[in-house]
């Protein structure tokens, strides 16, 4: 899914900027359960996964040497032009911006989401 933002004469859109915001889902294991099914690593809880999946070349796909760079490389991208990344899975939801990264437990949900948030124009990118 993907939606734009764009500020209107009576007032702006929630987060204040033009915006594009996409979001992509499915409705599989997980991240955790997909790290434990095979053996690579063992978070902790679904908070712990979320941060491994997010460092680069860490991957639960073990056979392939090329995997691990999608969440680390889209995340660098997202805050390289000043955007927002929140990742949901499990019970846990963790967010990324330039100003950090928050962490919280959340109603439990199969599956994973990605959402990225993005200014619209390239002259607001710093």
């Amino acid at each position: 899914m993907a939606q734009v933002y764009r500020r209107t004469a009576g007032g702006k859109p929630p987060d204040h900027d033009d915006r594009v915001q996409v979001v992509v889902g499915d409705v599989g294991r997980g991240i955790r359960a997909s790290f434990k099914a095979t053996g690579v690593r063992e978070p902790a809880d679904e908070i712990d996964a979320i941060h491994l999946a997010l460092e680069y070349l860490v991957t639960s796909v073990p056979d392939d040497p090329g995997r691990g760079q999608g969440l680390s490389t889209t995340m660098e991208q997202v805050l390289g032009l000043q955007g927002r990344m929140t990742i949901r899975s499990g019970d846990a939801l963790v967010a990324i911006d330039q100003v950090g990264r928050t962490d919280r437990k959340v109603a439990s949900l199969p599956g994973v989401i990605v959402a990225l948030s993005l200014p619209l124009y390239p002259g607001q990118y710093r």
